[in-house]
């Protein structure tokens, strides 16, 4: 009886003892196999992440080309407006120069005085003489036909300020010559200056001083410093470099045709038999 159930026992313990190592292994290597089998998975799912991330990367590096594509065409094409812009406003600053006469005259004359003498046969036929070759109304029109606002869209504001202060300059002087020489004898406001004054003074402010001491003729010696303004402000969009010696040249014709009118001028006085009073001999020629 007890040699029986020793073997039961012995029979139960070894039978207990191979499940367990069975199980034991089992354990073990079913462990392996899911690890293996997660691992696998996973090391397949961060393939297919950096996948898509290659696929995202070169969706971004797409659409970096076009943009940058794009906004090279789109930079060129403004640069190309720019230069066409620039052209223009060159063109209308070598226009402008045929009224140069006019700023010498305006720089030279008491206006006002002249235009309180009107009536004077000796004053008009003055008048006459030296506006008349001057050939205000033929400009005028010429100077109808250019572009000037197109340059606003493409060009710096300073830019710009520049060339609407020089122009201002030339057309208010043409326009009070004009009035004098079909004898007006009230300026209309449109061509007081005041405004002109304004531009000047906010562009210059160091200005200020001289318009409280010459009044509205200190106007007319900034023309030439505003037309080469206007050239360095459009070398400047350009990135373009000056040519000093090609600058110097254009200064030094200006000076020359200054000296020539007011020489002209002064003839014209003595020739009518008018006092050099009507001369300003304060303002800079």
């Amino acid at each position: 009886m007890d040699n029986e159930f020793l073997k039961w026992s012995i029979g139960v313990l070894a039978s207990s003892g191979i499940i367990g190592g069975v199980g034991i292994l089992f354990r073990d290597t079913l462990g392996r196999f899911m690890g293996k089998a997660i691992e696998h998975k996973f090391e397949k799912k961060i393939e297919e992440f950096k996948s898509e991330v290659r696929e995202g990367e070169k969706e971004l590096e797409q659409m970096r080309a076009y943009i940058s594509s794009a906004r090279s065409g789109r930079d060129s094409l403004l640069q190309e407006k720019r230069f066409e812009a620039a052209e223009n406003l060159i063109k209308i600053r070598q226009y402008l120069y045929s009224f140069n006469m006019v700023i010498v005259y305006m720089k030279m004359l008491k206006i006002e005085e002249l235009s309180k003498n009107i009536n004077d046969h000796k004053v008009k036929a003055f008048i006459d003489a030296i506006i008349q070759p001057l050939k205000l109304d033929e400009k005028f029109e010429e100077y109808k036909k250019f572009d000037v606002d197109t340059p606003t869209l493409y060009l710096s504001d300073r830019a710009i300020k520049a060339f609407q202060i020089h122009q201002g300059i030339i057309m208010v002087g043409a326009a009070k010559l004009k009035m004098l020489s079909v004898a007006v004898e009230n300026t209309p406001e449109f061509i007081n200056g005041d405004s002109l004054i304004a531009q000047i003074v906010d562009y210059i402010p160091s200005s200020e001083s001289g318009f409280k001491k010459f009044g509205f003729t200190y106007v007319f010696q900034w023309h030439e410093y505003f037309r080469e303004e206007l050239l360095k402000e459009i070398r400047k969009d350009l990135n373009v470099d000056g040519n000093i010696k090609r600058d110097a040249e254009s200064a030094a014709m200006l000076a020359i045709g200054a000296r020539d009118a007011q020489q002209k001028v002064k003839e014209s006085i003595k020739q009518y038999g008018l006092s050099d009073d009507l001369l300003n001999h304060e303002m800079k020629i």
